[in-house]
């Protein structure tokens, strides 16, 4: 009988969660990432990167995805990824298609502790606090990363034939996440200047989902 009691004992302590008392493992958020939504770049892509679901696949696959992190889009856009189809979201953020951003949600550096921007209700960075390349391995030349959007966060319309060109022949918006070097604006996120297609020292700006 004396057994029996202990027993119910240990199986009443190991599932309570009252004070004094450990949470059991799957309780326990023991990753130590923090919650965090991370952004990083992936170097030198030419402009043919399968469409815009190869552009996120090839985030999700690359070797400088940051550790202790979930699922990441492309920061570009295409037929089947847009921003805004007003200027700035004029009409709120019901105007996205399969957009990669959250409403009001700081996003950090790789190392998860480093502020680099903050968005807006509309889903849109609305504050640069750092700038990304300073924070990124390797390090980069520049930040310069293929976008297809205009400076108001509409689709351009050049996008390497919807991410599918890599020659010369073919144009496309760039955007820009900045170095100290060279500091980048909210504008220059989306509108950085043009690039032809077979450029292959611009990069795939990543975020996480």
């Amino acid at each position: 009988m004396k057994n029996i009691f202990l027993m119910i004992s240990l199986i009443a302590l190991t599932t309570s969660c009252g004070p004094g008392i450990t949470p059991i493992a799957d309780e326990v958020d023991s990753s130590g990432c923090g919650g965090t939504k991370k952004l990083f770049a992936f170097p030198n892509a030419t402009g043919n990167l399968g469409g815009v679901s190869g552009a996120d696949a090839i985030c999700n696959n690359s070797v400088y995805k940051p550790a202790c992190s979930g699922s990441y889009k492309a920061f570009l856009v295409g037929t089947v990824r847009v921003a805004c189809t007003t200027s700035n979201c004029g009409g709120g953020p019901s105007e996205h298609t399969d957009w990669v951003f959250t409403a009001n949600t700081t996003y950090y550096a790789p190392d998860g502790t480093t502020s680099i921007l903050t968005t807006d209700a509309n889903a849109l960075p609305a504050t640069i606090h750092a700038q990304l390349g300073d924070y990124l391995t390797p390090t980069y030349n520049n930040g310069s990363h293929w976008s297809g959007l205009n400076g108001d966060w509409t689709n351009s319309g050049d996008d390497c034939s919807n991410w599918s060109d890599g020659t010369g022949g073919d144009t496309t918006e760039l955007g820009d996440f900045g170095t100290s070097g060279s500091p980048a604006s909210v504008t220059d996120y989306t509108s950085g200047g043009s690039k032809n297609c077979d450029d292959s020292l611009s990069n795939i700006l990543c975020v996480e989902q």
